[in-house]
């Protein structure tokens, strides 16, 4: 049965309130003596109505009364059949629907041509039978409306088809500035950017998140120490290994990250591992922090998962992130969790008190994984799980954690981690009588339960092959592998499973090509083919998961002698975009997954003398990729000392060159969500955060009114405004917005104490005004300079009230901002205060002479006829005529005193 995802709200709970209100009055008593024949009303909606020609039409069903013994996924449920006559009068069965517990069913139909369609539910009549019956008895099993006949009924509708269809509400698109989690969930488009990652990768298969943008420049917008880390100096000196310690290949400091609804979350780095952290992505502030030692005494049992005698060596460590994507009638969405996990070091007796009093006992043997359920949003402890199989994790299409085990004995298995916590397996008897638990997600609180009873099934292979190992998966197809790369062989067994019922589908006796005598690595399925590296030759091979059938290969082989030292398990190869991206010590390269074309190598720099490779070697798990980017860095994580002028780089998907890189980056974790990239530095031991900052633009001119023809100075500020703190002690707000080109080589000056780049550039800021003749225009653009300043002289053609505004337009480092302020050009050639109206003094003889006027030189529309000036500018203009009047008169009288002289 197929749930209807966007019923409308009030028939769901209108369908509720009903369901409940008949279940409270039934009692739980013997059949009615006789059985009743009871009346039945059907009804069908299609919507909308009307609707346009290939339009998908929602077609509700249901009946009153609802059935009295259907409860969840038991007990008897009505069968409706529906069909639907179109305009041409053909009729159409759509089929039988089974209803849900509260009468309800659903479907989707799509109409073809302009008419009137009529569809008709038929309900056939039905005496209750009590079937499929709960686990423990209950009103529902036991009701009193057994045996009872519920008479037939039907109903039609019609729908009105046009040729025109129905405009849905508009999508809000995607955002082309800042944003933050959580997502307005109306923004359903916005889910091409919203990816998570869940396991050190994005779905765990794989170091591919296909749901997000991804940096396009080098810039920082965080860091944040994750242990001690750097140079030691003092009595160690400048030697190579004068270093703090960073992370091992085995023992990473950053691996794995998960990121959950924006949210990182990371375990401490150094032993004992006794913590984990939760920081926002988007700004780097710890929003909590979980210390896990010391045991906690929870109920009736001491929690295992925190430091206890079982576990002496270590501290559990957060291992997966999930998303449970529950959907029933009584509830929809996800729910995120972070799990840990432990070996127990011996035997481990739970013991699980039930709420009626009763009590089961088991017991998980010595080197029996526990797995631990955690809150994603508060890290606080919900419950566990014991005897968890060893096996390959990976994820189910509603977010269940699934592991799939090959046994040594010849047996297959797949374990769900939802299916050992739902109910009846792991809830019986913790819930109060009545309550409709049947379809209600209630992991149960602080216990831990058996994985028994978590099995979806579990197989016995035909021919057993001793030594099998799962080497690759699907959801399709699994690929087993048996052979070992420590010894020397030329053939391996090849075994293809069926990854949804565990049956063998066929098996390749493999005879590797000559001269290979290495166990032969496999790379990620896509596209019907898994590929196959042989290390000797360099080469790729690509083989059917349907037949294990050789469609292609072998491949060109790589340039470089170092191309057959692939970097290390897991996710050394990653397939996106219907390729194969494949890590070795001599770069990364990249094959069309389904003809193995090689398409394109990428090598890291010279390396000069820091190492024995001649160019800097990829020799680590961290690679990934996301939004047509592959991102991967030239360190290694093998021997000592950390070698200097690691570089870590982002390459176009593609083309195979260089987007750009950054210096003095040494990792060996990395994830990409929500368009920022985070990875841990080993060269001092800190998470950086790359992605787009935010920025701030300032404009300012003479507060005084200016006259008409005065240059006038036009300044302002383009800065930075991440929430990072610097090495130079101050944060990275406030510092000057950069240009992409000149990036790297900031942002090493920034974060990573090296020499500040004298030669770098600034960013463009577009100048504009609107005029007092309300003509909008571009006055200038400008580049800003290595302080974040910018600044011009410009002469406003006409006076009057302008505004002015300063625009930033962004870049791939920074988003947009813009500024603005206004100011009044007078037309008088001196400046006047705005507001102060101080009388002027009469001018003397010498200065009857008249004013030049100069004029500027930047082109503007041109200005009206009359130009009236601001009221401010009055007291200016009378004070003027005031000061003429005066010259006139004492004119006047001059000439008069000559006059009579004469």
């Amino acid at each position: 049965m197929k749930l209807r995802k966007n019923k409308t709200l009030s028939a769901s709970l209108v369908f509720l309130m009903m369901s409940l209100c008949a279940f409270a009055v039934l009692p739980a008593v013997n059949s009615h003596t006789p059985a009743w024949n009871v009346p039945t009303y059907a009804y069908v909606s299609a919507s909308p109505n009307p609707v346009g020609v290939g339009q998908a039409l929602a077609v509700d069903m249901w009946l009153w009364p609802f059935s009295p013994t259907a409860n969840g996924i038991y007990g008897d449920n009505w069968k409706y059949t529906l069909t639907v006559t179109d305009p041409s009068g053909n009729t159409q069965n759509l089929g039988t629907f089974t209803s849900n517990p509260t009468a309800w069913a659903y479907t989707s139909y799509t109409p073809t041509s302009v008419g009137t369609y009529t569809f008709q539910m038929n309900f056939a009549g039905m005496i209750l039978a009590g079937a499929n019956p709960p686990p423990v008895p209950s009103m529902y099993s036991t009701s009193a409306s057994i045996g009872d006949y519920y008479a037939p009924s039907n109903t039609t509708t019609t729908v009105v088809v046009q040729q025109q269809v129905v405009t849905p509400l508009p999508q809000t698109p995607l955002p082309s500035g800042y944003w933050q989690r959580p997502i307005n969930v109306q923004n359903q488009q916005w889910y091409q950017i919203a990816g998570n990652w869940l396991y050190g990768s994005y779905n765990q298969t794989s170091n591919f998140n296909p749901y997000t943008t991804a940096p396009n420049s080098a810039h920082i917008v965080w860091t944040r120490p994750i242990q001690v880390g750097g140079l030691i100096g003092g009595q160690y000196g400048s030697s190579p290994l004068s270093n703090y310690y960073t992370d091992k290949l085995y023992e990473s400091a950053f691996n794995p990250p998960i990121i959950i609804n924006g949210v990182l979350y990371y375990n401490t780095a150094t032993a004992p591992r006794y913590g984990f952290f939760a920081v926002n992505l988007h700004t780097g502030q710890q929003l909590w922090f979980q210390n896990s030692t010391g045991p906690v005494q929870i109920g009736s049992e001491t929690s295992a998962h925190i430091g206890t005698t079982d576990i002496p060596w270590c501290y559990p460590q957060i291992k997966y992130g999930q998303i449970l994507n529950y959907y029933s009638p009584n509830q929809e969405g996800g729910i995120p969790y972070l799990w840990e996990t432990y070996t127990l070091n011996s035997a481990q007796t739970y013991t699980d008190t039930m709420l009626n009093g009763t009590s089961t006992s088991f017991t998980a043997p010595v080197n029996s994984n526990v797995w631990e359920m955690l809150d994603a949003f508060t890290g606080n402890w919900i419950c566990s799980i014991a005897n968890v199989p060893t096996g390959t994790v990976t994820y189910g299409p509603d977010g269940s954690m699934l592991v799939y085990t090959l046994n040594a004995n010849g047996w297959f298995s797949l374990w769900n981690s939802t299916k050992a916590l739902d109910y009846p397996n792991n809830n019986l008897g913790h819930l109060s009588t009545g309550e409709a638990f049947y379809w209600m997600w209630r992991p149960p609180l602080s216990r831990t339960v058996n994985a028994i009873n978590g099995y979806m099934w579990n197989v016995t292979q035909p021919a057993p092959v001793p030594g099998e190992v799962i080497n690759c998966l699907s959801d399709q197809v699994i690929v087993a592998t048996t052979g070992s790369n420590s010894v020397a062989m030329n053939w391996q067994m090849e075994i293809g499973l069926n990854a949804q019922t565990g049956q063998q589908m066929w098996i390749q006796n493999r005879t590797l090509p000559s001269g290979i005598t290495n166990y032969c690595l496999m790379g990620e399925i896509s596209q019907g083919v898994y590929p196959e590296f042989h290390e000797n030759s360099m080469q790729w091979y690509g083989y059917s998961i349907y037949t294990g059938q050789q469609v292609w290969g072998p491949s060109q082989p790589y340039p470089n002698a170092w191309g057959s030292e692939p970097s290390s398990p897991p996710k050394y190869e990653t397939d996106a975009y219907g390729n194969i991206y494949a890590m070795s010590v001599d770069g990364i390269h990249c094959l069309n997954i389904t003809n193995g074309q090689l398409l394109w190598n990428f090598a890291g720099d010279s390396s000069g003398v820091e190492t024995s490779t001649p160019t800097y070697p990829f020799m680590q798990s961290a690679q990934v990729i996301a939004d047509g980017k592959v991102f991967a860095a030239s360190s290694i994580q093998y021997g000592d000392p950390v070698y200097r002028g690691a570089k870590l780089y982002a390459i176009d998907a593609m083309s195979g060159q260089k987007i750009w890189s950054v210096d003095g980056f040494f990792t060996s974790g990395m994830a990409v969500a929500d368009g920022y990239l985070v990875g841990f530095n080993g060269y001092d031991n800190s998470i950086y955060c790359f992605g787009k900052g935010q920025s701030a633009t300032t404009v300012s001119v003479p507060d005084t009114a200016i006259p008409k023809g005065t240059p006038v100075l036009v300044k302002g500020t383009i800065t930075d405004q991440s929430p990072g703190t610097t090495c130079l002690g101050i944060p990275a707000k406030g510092t000057p917005a950069i240009s992409d080109a000149s990036m790297s080589d900031w942002m090493a000056y920034l974060y990573e104490q090296q020499p500040e780049p004298n030669n770098a550039t600034g960013v463009s800021v577009t100048l504009s005004v609107f005029d007092p003749n309300n003509n909008t225009y571009t006055v200038s653009t400008t580049t800003s300079d290595l302080g974040g300043n910018f600044g011009i002289e410009w002469t406003p053609p006409v006076p009057g009230l302008y505004k002015l505004t300063a625009t930033f337009a962004g870049s791939n480092s920074y988003y947009s901002s813009q500024a603005e302020t206004m100011f009044v050009v007078s037309p008088a050639s001196s400046a006047v205060p705005l507001v102060t109206a101080t009388a002027t003094p009469a001018p003397t003889a010498s200065q009857t002479t008249a004013p030049t006027t100069s004029t500027g030189t930047t082109v503007a529309p041109t200005p009206s006829p009359v130009v009236i000036p601001p009221a401010n500018a009055a007291p200016t203009a009378t004070y003027i005529a005031i000061g003429a009047v005066v010259i006139v008169i004492i004119a006047a009288a001059a000439a008069l005193i000559l006059r009579r002289r004469k």
